[in-house]
């Protein structure tokens, strides 16, 4: 399933024209992976916060699973997974948790096709960031992952370009 998604990613790169609310999109995906939160006994935090961003939703479903699954996977037992939508004229995901640390060197090779942490559980194929890498790309939009603020955990921001508005075509003010 992997290798078909970015195989559709790779041959898509025109500009899209869906309005996508990424609060509704968030919880719609986080919905469907409940009964893992539960499982491992997450808490999981979304802010009520609705930033509409130009996409293709079903791209941006990927990119919300892929990073809630991996952000869900990997976090400590009992811990939080905080995601924090925000909008200030360039709208922002920011999802975080506690978990093993890994090196400088690993997380520079997190987003490469087929690469998996020595030692992951789980049976990914190492696509996941990948594709999320993309499709951020296709979005015109930045991700950037690694350590949180505080310098441990897992953190992963894809950081929108500013929305046009409707009506003038001038960039919304934040």
């Amino acid at each position: 399933r992997p290798l078909t998604a970015l195989s559709r990613l790779e041959s898509m790169a025109q500009p899209f024209s869906q309005t996508v609310d990424l609060y509704d999109c968030t919880k719609q995906v986080l919905e469907s992976h409940s009964a893992q939160s539960a499982a491992r006994r997450l808490t999981v935090t979304l802010n009520d916060c609705h930033p509409v961003i130009q996409g293709n939703g079903d791209m941006l479903g990927i990119l919300l699973d892929n990073l809630i699954k991996n952000a869900l996977n990997y976090a400590s037992v009992g811990t939080e997974v905080d995601i924090v939508l925000t909008d200030n004229g360039a709208s922002q995901l920011l999802i975080e948790n506690q978990c093993q640390d890994i090196s400088d060197q690993q997380w520079q090779l997190i987003t490469q096709r087929f690469y998996r942490v020595p030692g992951s559980h789980g049976d990914g194929s190492g696509l996941g960031m990948s594709i999320v890498q993309r499709i951020c790309e296709l979005h015109s939009a930045q991700l950037s992952v690694g350590r949180r603020a505080t310098g441990d955990g897992y953190s992963a921001r894809v950081q929108f370009a500013p929305t046009k508005s409707r009506d003038t075509g001038l960039l919304a003010a934040g």
